[in-house]
Protein backbone atom coordinates (compact mmCIF):
# COMPACT_ATOMS: atom_id res chain seq x y z
CA UNK A 1 0.00 0.00 0.00
CA UNK A 2 1.44 3.21 -1.06
CA UNK A 3 1.67 6.37 0.87
CA UNK A 4 -1.41 7.61 -1.55
CA UNK A 5 -3.50 4.84 -1.01
CA UNK A 6 -3.27 5.50 2.80
CA UNK A 7 -3.79 8.54 2.89
CA UNK A 8 -7.21 7.87 0.77
CA UNK A 9 -8.35 5.35 3.19
CA UNK A 10 -7.89 7.54 6.41
CA UNK A 11 -9.80 10.36 4.67
CA UNK A 12 -12.61 7.26 3.71
CA UNK A 13 -12.42 6.32 7.47
CA UNK A 14 -12.88 10.16 8.85
CA UNK A 15 -15.84 10.73 6.74
CA UNK A 16 -17.34 6.85 7.71
CA UNK A 17 -17.03 7.82 11.71
CA UNK A 18 -18.31 11.47 11.06
CA UNK A 19 -21.37 9.88 9.65
CA UNK A 20 -21.93 7.14 12.53
CA UNK A 21 -21.07 9.96 14.90
CA UNK A 22 -23.85 12.20 13.17
CA UNK A 23 -27.03 10.14 11.42
CA UNK A 24 -28.77 11.96 8.70
CA UNK A 25 -31.59 13.66 10.53
CA UNK A 26 -30.39 14.01 13.79
CA UNK A 27 -28.62 16.91 15.49
CA UNK A 28 -28.45 20.58 13.90
CA UNK A 29 -29.27 19.06 10.22
CA UNK A 30 -33.35 18.38 11.55
CA UNK A 31 -33.49 21.54 12.85
CA UNK A 32 -31.89 23.54 10.17
CA UNK A 33 -34.29 21.93 7.51
CA UNK A 34 -37.86 22.50 9.46
CA UNK A 35 -36.38 25.81 9.90
CA UNK A 36 -36.20 26.25 6.15
CA UNK A 37 -39.91 24.68 5.52
CA UNK A 38 -40.81 27.32 8.15
CA UNK A 39 -38.75 30.08 6.33
CA UNK A 40 -39.82 28.97 2.95
CA UNK A 41 -43.77 28.75 4.28
CA UNK A 42 -43.77 31.66 5.43
CA UNK A 43 -41.89 33.60 2.71
CA UNK A 44 -44.75 32.18 0.53
CA UNK A 45 -47.94 33.01 2.78
CA UNK A 46 -46.19 36.76 2.91
CA UNK A 47 -45.88 36.90 -0.48
CA UNK A 48 -49.43 35.30 -1.33
CA UNK A 49 -51.18 37.72 1.24
CA UNK A 50 -49.42 40.94 1.52
CA UNK A 51 -50.27 42.42 -2.37
CA UNK A 52 -53.89 42.10 -0.95
CA UNK A 53 -52.73 43.85 1.98
CA UNK A 54 -51.56 46.78 0.27
CA UNK A 55 -54.33 47.13 -1.99
CA UNK A 56 -56.99 47.94 0.88
CA UNK A 57 -53.72 49.77 2.88
CA UNK A 58 -54.95 53.35 1.65
CA UNK A 59 -58.71 52.74 2.59
CA UNK A 60 -57.95 51.35 6.27
CA UNK A 61 -55.50 54.31 6.43
CA UNK A 62 -58.32 56.47 5.75
CA UNK A 63 -60.67 54.96 8.06
CA UNK A 64 -58.04 54.88 10.51
CA UNK A 65 -57.90 58.93 10.06
CA UNK A 66 -61.88 58.91 10.59
CA UNK A 67 -61.22 57.52 13.69
CA UNK A 68 -59.05 59.29 15.16
CA UNK A 69 -61.00 62.05 14.45
CA UNK A 70 -64.37 60.55 16.32
CA UNK A 71 -61.99 59.04 19.36
CA UNK A 72 -61.20 63.04 19.45
CA UNK A 73 -64.48 64.25 19.90
CA UNK A 74 -65.73 61.36 22.23
CA UNK A 75 -63.06 62.23 24.56
CA UNK A 76 -63.74 65.90 24.02
CA UNK A 77 -67.42 65.24 24.79
CA UNK A 78 -66.35 62.80 28.26
CA UNK A 79 -64.25 66.16 29.59
CA UNK A 80 -67.48 68.27 28.98
CA UNK A 81 -70.06 65.69 30.54
CA UNK A 82 -67.58 65.17 33.26
CA UNK A 83 -67.37 69.13 33.53
CA UNK A 84 -71.19 69.83 33.41
CA UNK A 85 -72.11 66.79 35.83
CA UNK A 86 -69.54 67.98 38.26
CA UNK A 87 -70.55 71.36 38.43
CA UNK A 88 -74.73 70.06 38.55
CA UNK A 89 -73.52 68.38 41.17
CA UNK A 90 -72.42 70.69 43.35
CA UNK A 91 -75.01 72.88 42.54
CA UNK A 92 -77.49 70.24 43.37
CA UNK A 93 -75.93 69.88 46.88
CA UNK A 94 -75.81 73.71 47.54
CA UNK A 95 -79.36 73.82 46.57
CA UNK A 96 -80.77 70.65 48.68
CA UNK A 97 -78.48 71.84 52.10
CA UNK A 98 -81.12 75.05 51.93
CA UNK A 99 -84.40 73.36 51.27
CA UNK A 100 -86.52 72.10 53.93
CA UNK A 101 -85.95 68.43 55.16
CA UNK A 102 -89.05 66.97 53.87
CA UNK A 103 -89.55 68.91 50.69
CA UNK A 104 -89.88 67.41 47.25
CA UNK A 105 -87.47 69.91 45.96
CA UNK A 106 -84.70 68.73 48.45
CA UNK A 107 -85.24 64.99 47.18
CA UNK A 108 -85.28 66.16 43.47
CA UNK A 109 -82.31 67.88 44.32
CA UNK A 110 -80.24 64.77 45.96
CA UNK A 111 -81.18 62.27 43.05
CA UNK A 112 -80.08 65.48 40.73
CA UNK A 113 -77.01 65.37 42.81
CA UNK A 114 -76.42 61.44 42.60
CA UNK A 115 -77.52 61.26 38.85
CA UNK A 116 -74.49 64.06 37.95
CA UNK A 117 -71.96 62.07 40.52
CA UNK A 118 -72.65 58.79 38.44
CA UNK A 119 -72.19 60.43 35.00
CA UNK A 120 -68.94 62.36 36.11
CA UNK A 121 -67.44 59.16 36.97
CA UNK A 122 -68.72 57.40 33.81
CA UNK A 123 -67.66 60.34 31.77
CA UNK A 124 -64.09 60.23 33.55
CA UNK A 125 -64.16 56.38 33.26
CA UNK A 126 -64.71 56.85 29.45
CA UNK A 127 -61.85 59.60 29.21
CA UNK A 128 -59.29 57.33 30.49
CA UNK A 129 -60.37 54.47 28.44
CA UNK A 130 -59.95 56.11 25.67
CA UNK A 131 -56.55 56.98 26.76
CA UNK A 132 -55.17 53.93 27.02
CA UNK A 133 -56.80 53.03 23.44
CA UNK A 134 -54.92 55.45 22.83
CA UNK A 135 -51.84 54.60 24.40
CA UNK A 136 -52.67 50.98 22.88
CA UNK A 137 -52.10 52.41 19.02
CA UNK A 138 -49.25 54.43 19.77
CA UNK A 139 -47.45 50.84 20.78
CA UNK A 140 -49.22 48.87 17.67
CA UNK A 141 -47.67 51.87 15.95
CA UNK A 142 -44.48 51.64 17.21
CA UNK A 143 -44.25 47.43 16.39
CA UNK A 144 -45.68 48.30 12.31
CA UNK A 145 -42.41 50.90 11.91
CA UNK A 146 -40.04 47.93 13.28
CA UNK A 147 -42.18 44.95 10.98
CA UNK A 148 -42.75 47.29 8.16
CA UNK A 149 -38.89 47.16 6.88
CA UNK A 150 -38.98 43.53 6.74
CA UNK A 151 -42.43 43.31 5.14
CA UNK A 152 -41.32 45.37 2.43
CA UNK A 153 -38.19 43.67 2.04
CA UNK A 154 -39.96 40.01 1.98
CA UNK A 155 -42.42 41.70 -0.58
CA UNK A 156 -39.72 42.29 -2.80
CA UNK A 157 -37.82 39.08 -2.59
CA UNK A 158 -40.77 37.16 -2.75
CA UNK A 159 -40.44 33.33 -1.65
CA UNK A 160 -37.09 32.35 -1.24
CA UNK A 161 -35.58 28.93 -1.84
CA UNK A 162 -32.48 27.44 -0.40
Amino acid sequence: MGEGEKLDADIVSTKEEKVKDNPPGAGSGCSSKISLWARFLLGSVLSFLLPFWKAKWASLKRIEGEAEMVVEVAENTAQVVETVATATGNMSAEVAEKLPDDSKLKKAAMVVEHVSEIAAQDAHATAQFIQQVEAVKHDIDGLETLVEPIVHKTVKQGPQEN
